[in-house]
């Protein structure tokens, strides 16, 4: 109970230091007192990828929770994590030696009756997880020592070792399994974890907060705080957060419009930083969408679409100036094992969209409705929509959010689709092939055989191929067109500087942060 209570007052405290300051001149003293004040938008259940996978568990779970290994993507080599070493025994089987001097933060030895536990316990078919098609292909865990593990694949599985690197936390056993099964979100406020941070309190409503964890070892891909405390406040609204800025309450916002980032720049006090990380924004057509429209059930229409939107122009307006690869290609990029293409998304010629609208017998155009999500997105798919309107055709754009899109799927309403994908967090093909050609919306059974075929393919050439056959297909079919790269916004004082290890499925993480 004093622990507890102890935890509890220094958060408070450091909660009421994120909003003590006023002017511009305290956000240095932060610096001095090595609280960096980094606000969230959006009221989060918990910081649980399991539980409730979304863009800030993207951020902070990074940083509180370490796999059994990881990956970098810079060499192509996976680097070591809770376990020290690793090899594929046959097809279906991997043996991991995990370190024996590794401790949870609150002092107990992590050891393989923790990992054991928390695999069996993704795939047990009695726990419901929103993605728990991540793990379906792990038949079980075995404890071989005190150390070292055994993971049994049900089949020949080419991303394994992809999906055990990414987002395949382990968790300290003796906190999660007494959690009633109906509770386990409540694991995160239990502040035990393996990482480069630990959660000091967890508060709905107010915020949270990041203490370093000194006894994490690190590593060149998931690196060691650099920062000893983050305060992570509510405050759901853009321009309050800029204002909190301004007056010096805040060090960092992430997630800002790329406009009011770069205006408030300009007055150079601050910086505006720009990261992509693997999302990334596309046009889709659904089977659905050619019931609902009759012009979208025609190829050719399909593929003036295509050729209606200048891409380059789109990002350029997304990144707000900032140096980034240019537009997606495909629904993958070369960083990510089995990724290969050789079709595209048509090159930007409004003539010749309009050409084919023509021989389609729409030269007229038509109506259709772009459903996008409700937020910054909204203001890509209203560019998209004014280039459509230039060759003929009469969009109107609806944002809602995305348990609504959901719905409107449900009820097979949707036209033309303008949405965003975080890009799985995972360097593998095999999140693309699952996101986007294994799932129902297409109604289209070769294309999901095709798909499916790629995710039991061990040689890495044969894999590619049939990726890129795959690939090569939705697009000939005119399904869909991947447009731009997804960008992160961040505006922070001079004192901040992000520095991501490696190129981040989300732009950064929380020990991605440090002192200039």
């Amino acid at each position: 109970m004093t622990n507890r209570r102890t935890i509890s007052l220094a958060a408070a405290g450091a909660l009421a230091l994120g909003f003590a300051a006023t002017g511009a001149g305290p956000a240095l003293a932060q610096k001095s007192k090595d609280t960096l004040r980094m606000p969230h938008n959006v009221q989060l259940q918990t910081i649980d990828f399991f539980i409730t996978p979304g863009p800030w568990d993207g951020v902070f779970s990074p940083a509180l929770y370490s796999g059994l290994i990881d990956f970098n993507p810079k060499t192509g080599k996976y680097v070591p994590a809770i376990a020290k070493s690793w090899k594929q025994v046959d097809p279906v089987t991997y043996e991991f030696e995990l370190f024996d001097d590794l401790k949870w933060s609150d002092g107990e030895a992590i050891d393989a009756d923790d990992v054991v536990y928390i695999i069996n316990w993704l795939v047990d078919p009695k726990v419901r997880l929103r993605l728990k098609a991540n793990w379906t292909f792990i038949k079980a865990a075995e404890k071989l020592g005190p150390h070292k593990v055994r993971i049994v694949t049900k089949r020949p599985t080419p991303f394994a070792l992809q999906r055990l690197a990414h987002r395949t936390y382990i968790y300290p056993e003796h906190i999660h399994r007494p959690i009633d099964a109906k509770k386990k979100r409540l694991f995160a406020s239990k502040g035990v974890s393996y990482g480069a941070y630990r959660l000091a309190r967890f508060d709905k409503a107010k915020g949270h907060m990041f203490v370093k964890n000194d006894g994490y070892r690190g590593n060149d891909v998931m690196p060691k705080a650099k920062i000893g405390t983050v305060v992570s406040p509510l405050i759901p609204d853009a321009g309050t957060r800029t204002a909190q800025l301004l007056s010096g309450r805040i060090d960092l916002t992430r997630q800002i419009s790329p406009e009011i980032a770069i205006n408030t720049a300009k007055t150079g006090r601050f910086i505006h930083s720009a990261l992509e990380g693997l999302g990334f924004q596309y046009v889709a057509v659904y089977g659905q969408s050619q019931e609902n429209v009759k012009a979208l059930a025609d190829l050719r229409v399909r593929r003036a679409i295509g050729m209606a939107i200048d891409r380059a122009t789109v990002q350029k307006l997304h990144a707000a100036g900032a140096k980034i690869n240019q537009p997606m290609n495909a629904i993958c990029v070369p960083a990510q094992i089995g990724c290969g293409f050789t079709k595209t998304t048509p090159a930007y010629d409004p003539a010749g969209a309009r050409k084919l609208l023509a021989e389609a017998g729409f030269g007229d155009g038509f109506d259709v409705k772009i459903t996008t999500f409700a937020g910054s997105i909204r203001k890509d798919a209203q560019v998209v929509a004014g280039m459509l309107r230039k060759v003929g055709l009469r969009p109107t754009v609806q944002g809602v959010p995305i348990p609504s899109a959901r719905k409107l799927a449900r009820d097979r309403k949707l036209e033309l689709i303008y949405y965003a994908w975080g890009g799985g967090g995972i360097y593998d093909v095999s999140a693309a092939m699952a996101r986007f050609f294994m799932r129902p919306e297409f109604e289209d059974k070769k294309l999901r055989g095709m798909a499916r075929k790629t995710m039991s393919i061990m040689d890495p050439e044969a894999r590619k191929a049939a990726v890129t056959k795959a690939i090569d297909y939705a697009v000939d079919k005119g399904y869909l067109y991947p447009m731009i790269r997804n960008v992160v916004h961040s505006l922070h004082t001079k004192e901040v500087v992000i520095t991501p290890a490696v190129q981040r499925p989300l732009g950064y993480i929380l020990s991605d942060l440090s002192w200039k």
